[in-house]
Formats: structure tokens, C-alpha cells, sequence
């Protein structure tokens, strides 16, 4: 540790640049635990996971501040909170720097991990265009980069799928009842009757979702899934093993972009 600093008039003023390695971890009791993840707005493994480099070190600056003579202050105290103060804006910064294209989503999931945003499918398409594999560059970049993270992809399929799925069949419907309508008119014409009105157009979406449909839906989802995956091991290098799975998923009753979702 670096310090830089001084004391004058009560007040204690510096400045401190860490750096940790081969850290080693051991299992916490659940207060220690739920208290270090309080001051870091994340699990503390976690934390480490994504500060950790390829060489294992993770560097910190620490400012460390505070009047000597209030009797609240405690150095231990002090220094605790700044160092959760620092691996949570360090965190921040490091995916900021290495994510540049994601968003993030949640950096303080209960669960343990942190999302982003999601890659962005095509209706009905399980193909990554160039914005999707530029974003799953960035995940890759980010695994790389940190050897012990883990990623969870979970594909889902969506009613803009579904509309995709039906549109053959739908289309079909409308030429046929254009054809009926056009054979009423002309047949009325011919009878000297009154020409029927116009058929009112079947609703794409109306008829609920069919089994087959929910299996052709989760087929999709599952390719997404998959193609990113491969993008990452494939192209990358990435371990299979450092990636994880969902169970595939179709949402036809929400307005929702047809994606994969990655998280840590």
C-alpha cells in the first residue's frame, strides 16, 4: 500500500493506492456476509470475480478521511466503509471500461449477480447481426479479462415471434377470404342483389397460443441461446463451463423484444 496524507487540526486527509495479490477467500457467517455486501451494493465474491485481473491482483485507491477528535470517529470503522466505498465505484468503473457498449441493468442483483442489457434478435430470427456481435464481443472482451467470472444467458421468445410464426397461415386466410369476398360481389352483381360488405380481417394474434407453436417458440429461443454461446466459445476461446444456461423462455402475453439475457 501507497499512503500519501497528513494529520493537522484534528483532521485526518488521505490518500491510499492498494494493491492485493493472491487473495485468498474464506466462507463468512451471514452477518459478516450481509454486512460487507451492504457497503459494497454487491456480494463480496462477486466483487472480487470482476476486480480480480489475469495476474490475480486487484488495485484500489482509498481515500481516508475524518476528524480525529469527534469521538464517533473510528479508524477501523473509517477505513472499512472506504474500502466498501471503493470496490463498489471500482466495480462500476471497470465494467464501464470493459462494457463499454452494454448498459447496465442491475448492479446490485439479491440473487448475486449483475445484468445487462440484453442482445436484441430479429422477429422470428435466431441470427446475431452486426450490433448483436459487437455486444457479444464486449461480453467476451469482459471474460477475457476476468478469468473467474461466469456469464448466465437465458433466450427468449416473444409475441413478435409468435406474429412471425403465424404469418404464413394469416396471410393465406386473407387471400382466401379476398377471393370468397370478390366471388360474393360478382355473384351478386350477376343476381342484381346488393354487394356483401367487406370481410372483417382475422386478427393475427387473436387465437391462443397453440402446443406445437409453444414448442416451435422455445426451439427459437433456444438457438438464440445457443448462437451466443458459440459466438463466445468459438470465436473467443471461452471455456464452455464458465457460461450457464436458462431454462428457455416465451413471453406471449407482454410486449417484449425478442432477445437473450446475459447476467454475472
Amino acid at each position: 500500500m501507497d499512503f500519501s496524507g497528513n494529520a493537522a487540526n484534528g483532521r485526518l486527509d488521505a490518500e491510499t493506492d492498494w494493491l492485493i495479490q493472491r487473495i485468498e477467500l474464506e466462507e463468512l457467517d451471514e452477518f459478516a456476509k450481509n454486512s460487507l455486501a451492504e457497503q459494497v451494493d454487491l456480494p463480496v465474491d462477486t466483487a472480487i470475480n470482476l476486480l480480480q485481473d489475469k495476474d490475480g491482483n486487484i488495485e484500489l485507491n482509498i481515500p481516508i478521511s475524518g476528524q480525529l477528535d469527534d469521538p464517533n470517529f473510528g479508524i477501523s470503522g473509517v477505513v472499512s466503509m472506504a474500502i466498501g466505498n471503493a470496490i463498489s465505484g471500482a466495480v462500476v468503473t471497470t465494467l464501464k471500461v470493459l462494457f463499454p457498449i452494454a448498459l447496465l441493468g442491475d448492479i446490485s442483483k439479491d440473487d448475486g449477480g449483475v445484468d445487462f442489457e440484453p442482445v436484441i434478435f430479429e422477429d422470428g430470427d435466431a441470427t446475431l447481426d452486426s450490433k448483436a456481435q459487437e455486444y457479444v464481443g464486449s461480453v467476451a472482451t469482459l471474460m477475457n479479462d476476468r478469468p473467474k467470472l461466469s456469464i448466465l444467458v437465458c433466450g427468449v421468445a416473444t409475441r413478435e415471434d409468435l406474429a412471425v410464426l403465424r404469418r404464413p397461415a394469416h396471410e393465406i386466410a386473407l387471400l382466401e377470404a379476398a377471393v370468397a369476398h370478390e366471388q360474393a360481389v360478382a355473384d351478386a352483381v350477376a343476381l342484381g342483389q346488393p354487394t356483401p360488405p367487406a370481410p372483417t380481417m382475422p386478427d393475427i394474434m387473436a387465437s391462443s397460443i397453440a402446443e406445437d407453436e409453444h414448442a416451435r417458440l422455445t426451439i427459437l429461443a433456444d438457438s438464440r441461446q445457443t448462437a451466443v454461446k458459440q459466438m463466445i466459445t468459438a470465436e473467443f476461446g471461452i471455456a464452455p463451463d464458465r457460461l450457464f444456461e436458462c431454462r428457455d423462455r416465451v413471453e406471449t402475453d407482454v410486449d417484449s423484444a425478442p432477445r437473450v439475457e446475459i447476467g454475472i
